[in-house]
């Protein structure tokens, strides 16, 4: 989390303001930006368990139903190559109309 929150803090990712550790009704998402209504979500080697995988499947659906996406990136993609997690980020951005 630490490697990504230095680009995304203080509007360094293009202009998006993020917070990180946001609560959220029951949850703390890692990196929140309100103005996507986009959650990131970094998942650790505890999320390849198939039960652990489940929850955060219905923790991800209850989210949606706010009407907020979720970008969801591997630790170890964090780590081996950062700017291939920060795209996808930027990915999930809303297309400028």
């Amino acid at each position: 989390e630490q490697r990504l929150w230095a680009t995304l803090r203080d509007r360094n990712f293009h202009g998006r303001k993020f917070r990180r550790q946001q609560p959220m009704g029951p949850f703390v998402l890692d990196f929140w930006c309100a103005e996507e209504r986009l959650a990131v979500e970094i998942d650790g080697s505890v999320h390849d368990d198939p039960e652990q995988a489940l929850l955060d499947q219905e923790r991800q659906s209850l989210i949606e139903s706010l009407d907020i996406r979720v970008a969801r990136i591997s630790a170890e993609l964090v780590v081996s190559d950062t700017p291939e997690a920060l795209a996808m980020i930027a990915a999930k951005f809303k297309q400028d109309s």
